[in-house]
């Protein structure tokens, strides 16, 4: 399988077949029990923890339930600030700008940036996601079926939103 800078590809299959295995192995939070797996020409056989921080910041994660990726402890504004902190370094004045700028982009006002995930709906929780992998400016995002766990009003909005944003930044998904 070789994806291009850009693409969007899709692996539909049956529950237990392998997809969310594939998604988790290129991010490096499962290694792949054969084969290989590069990325810009590097290797991503190796645990995430082994990776270099400019390879972790260029492919991102959105789960398909945000819960497993939002910690319910922390405000949007703290789980925004931990990747550009870790990534670029940024002082306090480039996080708030950094996330007005994304909340603005997945449509939602600066005010959810003080709310802890348990005061969002669905919908914004998974905007809130899709901002956190965002903020870091990746190349390659991995959804694991990002609007499976969304009423069905929710994921055209949601698959509108990724269009976009993979439209702006040259994304590949």
């Amino acid at each position: 399988l070789e994806v291009r800078r850009g693409e969007t590809i899709s692996l539909v299959g049956e529950s237990g077949s392998g997809k969310s295995t594939i998604i988790r192995s290129v991010a490096g939070l499962k290694p792949p029990k054969s084969g290989t797996i590069t990325f810009n020409g590097q290797d991503l056989t190796a645990h995430i923890s082994k990776r270099d921080k400019e390879l972790r910041r260029q492919i991102q994660l959105i789960f398909q339930n945000p819960d497993e990726s939002l910690n319910p402890r922390q405000t949007v504004a703290e789980i925004l600030a931990m990747p550009l902190r870790l990534y670029f370094g940024a002082d306090d004045e480039e996080v708030k700008r950094r996330s007005n700028d994304i909340m603005k982009r997945v449509r939602l006002g600066e005010h959810y940036l003080e709310r802890f995930p348990g005061q969002l709906s669905g919908g914004e929780k998974q905007r809130v996601a899709i901002a956190r992998a965002f903020v870091v400016e990746p190349e390659l995002i991995l959804c694991d079926e990002v609007t499976s766990a969304l009423d069905v009003s929710v994921q055209a909005a949601i698959l509108d939103l990724l269009y976009e944003l993979k439209n702006e930044q040259d994304a590949t998904y």
